[in-house]
């Protein structure tokens, strides 16, 4: 370190007078405290489909303002550090630590006057510093996901409050001080394991101006009218709860533009609901229903849908009426017979886990590839749940080589493999095909083996008994089962085989057809949704 680091370093941290810009600050963290700063962004997906998602990197380490004066700070290492240099940062007006090495920070927040914002999120922090609630300017606190398990109970002392977000923090118990903080927007207490939240949300329409309250997670069983008193709510979230019922009164939120009411013990879905006509999005999943109301045409707003694990039976007509629907998520539901949706926005669609897949006619905006629904093409069956097969492909990575040597083949097993070793001499070199095993049924999770069944045609059977059409399925240097689906001994045989039969593509899915590209989530298309940002170049065209 050379002498005018050693004196800054110094300055710094003997004197709250002297100022550094971001290009001095940088070095000093570089030099004297040794962190690394990458050339690449990282990009942290929101909870939701939809919203901006979080960018962290150098272009966000630091901002300075016209008087050159340090005004944000983005310290998002994934490093240790010690972090007692950013207290003598009087001018600081957002200070974010996400992903970081953390502990515990030093309670000298009274040294940032101007600070506005505040996020701490995805660190080991594990108590707040009291000296936060000094903060007479800040208007968005954020504890994101950390190891926090009370918190001081004196918002009072914060008037300027806007936003505050606790997600994912075992505090127990509501701070009943929050109810002082009359210009409150934004309440987020999803998964914060408060067992009393029943008598705290009695209270919450003290919150006149709140816009957002997510509470899901928690462990609360009713809820209460006065929820039904905050007019102002755009975004409504209360799933994974201990709600059997809920008042069917969402009339009273004229403006809300979100809604997920899903994974809750309900066994209908609430009519007023349809009343929303500046819905945007709703999740009304894993509810116990045979049918939900056709009446998604009075929703002409609604862009995101998601009805999955139900005991649906059919799509409401209602649900093609919606031109500005993108995204539709219909999954699980093992009794429907799902005809594909037509709207003419669609860029993702999901079907999994249905009985059946078919469309309605060709060239459909979403899900072209499935057969057409007549009496002389029978519907494709989907495929299995997604995160099933990731998983399984995470875990053969490190076991498939074991498993392979210590695996003992039964007497059963064994005459499978004879009957079937006698088709494949017959067969091309490059592949492995099924044989026809009448003792075996059709696999209806997904799940392949002795126990299980075979996967449908066109499928393997991965060395951990999961059906897709990976590489790491298909090939049998990977462990592929033969005698349970369909295997290729070599890469270019795969990728003439491997492509994609039910429109999703990616690893587990496979590559789309030529001329076709693969979007950002896994989608075969054409437009510009499907081939431009984020488009997959190793599973399809892009532009």
């Amino acid at each position: 370190m050379n002498f005018k680091e050693i004196l800054l370093v110094s300055l710094f941290q003997f004197s709250t007078t002297f100022a550094l810009n971001c290009s001095e600050l940088k070095d000093i963290f570089t030099k004297e405290y040794g962190l690394t700063f990458k050339e690449y962004m990282v990009s942290i997906p929101n909870y939701r489909l939809f919203g901006e998602e979080k960018v962290f990197g150098e272009e966000t380490f630091c901002t300075e303002n016209s008087d050159g004066e340090i005004t944000n700070l983005d310290l998002c290492f994934n490093q240790e550090f010690s972090p007692e240099i950013i207290f003598d940062i009087p001018t600081l007006e957002t200070l974010k630590f996400s992903f970081c090495k953390l502990s515990s920070l030093p309670d000298k927040f009274d040294n940032l006057p101007n600070l506005r914002k505040l996020d701490i999120e995805y660190t080991n922090l594990s108590s707040v510093p009291e000296s936060i609630f000094t903060l007479k300017n800040l208007e968005n606190l954020s504890f994101v996901v950390n190891g926090i398990t009370s918190i001081p109970d004196k918002f009072d002392t914060l008037p300027n409050l806007k936003e505050l977000v606790l997600t994912e923090n075992e505090i127990g118990t509501f701070p009943d001080s929050l109810f002082s903080v009359k210009g409150l927007e934004k309440l987020d207490l999803r998964y914060c394991e408060i067992a009393s939240l029943n008598d705290k949300l009695e209270k919450i329409d003290t919150f006149t101006n709140l816009k957002t309250l997510i509470i899901s997670g928690n462990e609360y069983d009713t809820l209460p009218n006065a929820v039904f008193k905050l007019s102002n709510l755009e975004d409504l979230e209360l799933h994974s709860t201990k709600l059997s019922s809920i008042p069917d009164n969402f009339i009273a939120f004229p403006n809300l533009k979100i809604l997920y009411i899903n994974a809750n013990g309900l066994d209908a879905v609430p009519e007023s609901i349809f009343d929303l006509s500046n819905l945007e999005q709703l999740n009304i999943g894993n509810f116990n229903v045979t049918s939900i109301p056709d009446k998604f045409n009075d929703l002409p707003k609604l862009k995101y849908v998601s009805i999955y694990r139900s005991a649906i039976t059919s799509i409401p007509d209602s649900l093609n009426t919606l031109e500005d629907l993108e995204v539709v998520s219909i999954t699980d539901n093992e009794d429907l017979d799902a005809v594909v949706l037509t709207n003419p926005k669609l860029v993702e669609c999901n079907y999994y886990g249905s009985k059946s897949v078919c469309k309605p006619k060709d060239n459909v905006v979403c899900g072209n590839s499935f057969s057409l629904c007549n009496d002389a093409s029978e519907p494709l069956e989907p495929l299995t749940d997604a995160n099933d097969t990731n998983d399984e492909q995470d875990e053969v990575q490190k076991s498939h080589v074991k498993i392979i040597n210590d695996k003992e083949t039964s007497d059963e097993e064994k005459k499978i493999n004879d009957e079937e070793s006698e088709v494949e001499n017959e067969k091309d070199d490059n592949e492995v095909p099924i044989e026809t095993v009448k003792e075996l049924k059709i696999s209806e999770d997904g799940r392949c083996g002795k126990d299980f069944g075979v996967c449908r045609e066109g499928f393997c059977c991965s060395i951990l008994g999961w059906c897709g059409n990976s590489e790491t399925h298909c090939k049998i240097s990977k462990g592929c089962q033969s005698e349970f689906g369909h295997c290729i001994k070599d890469a270019e045989k795969y990728e003439e085989e491997n492509i994609s039969k039910d429109g999703r593509c990616g690893e587990g899915f496979g590559r789309c057809g030529k001329g076709t590209c693969c979007s950002r989530l896994g989608w075969c298309g054409t437009s510009d949704a499907y081939c431009g940002t984020g488009c997959q170049s190793k599973y399809g065209q892009c532009k």
